[in-house]
């Protein structure tokens, strides 16, 4: 005779259940985490992007700086070219309007574009100066220039600014 146990009949059903809903949520949040560290890469490679693109604007006015004979005067403050502003006053870049083309000058290399800004800071005196990139300045007349170069990441979400001193 074979005798039945009666009462033990749902309690693997039940177990089971139980272990599936714990692996359901742990699926759950593997998933999520996933996702984040997707976003997290995502906006990585758009800060990135703006960065380097900000950086070629950068290059771009040094090598205008350093290659042009004779500068435009810097005395109008627009298009681009300023001179430094005042103690206390607020500095240019905060104020501009970067999507202005005539407040700033802007630096197109195929797919890659950045704007930028140079400020007429004043003259500096080199002389003395045993830096190497500094003695093929002249001794009197050397100006300071600051550059500052703004780029936007491909879904024109993030914005890099990066700023820069020259010396010619």
């Amino acid at each position: 005779m074979r005798k039945c146990v009666t009462n033990n009949r749902g309690a693997v059903l039940i177990t089971g259940l139980i272990i599936l809903v714990v692996l359901s949520v742990i699926g759950l949040v593997a998933m999520q985490s996933t996702t984040l560290q997707d976003r997290m890469a995502g906006n990585l490679e758009q800060r990135d992007a703006a960065f380097q693109r900000a950086e070629a604007g950068l290059r771009a006015a040094e090598a205008w700086l350093n290659n042009t004979v004779i500068l435009p005067g810097f005395h109008n403050n627009t298009k681009g070219l300023y001179t430094a502003e005042d103690a206390g006053d607020s500095p240019w870049w905060k104020e501009l309007d970067w999507e202005d083309d005539n407040a700033v000058i802007t630096y197109l290399d195929g797919d890659v574009a950045a704007r930028y800004i140079v400020e007429y800071a004043g003259e500096v005196d080199v002389s003395g100066n045993d830096s190497v990139k500094l003695s093929a300045v002249m001794d009197e007349g050397a100006g300071m220039y600051r550059i500052t170069s703004r780029g936007e990441s491909p879904n024109g979400r993030v914005e890099v600014i990066l700023q820069t001193t020259f010396v010619r």
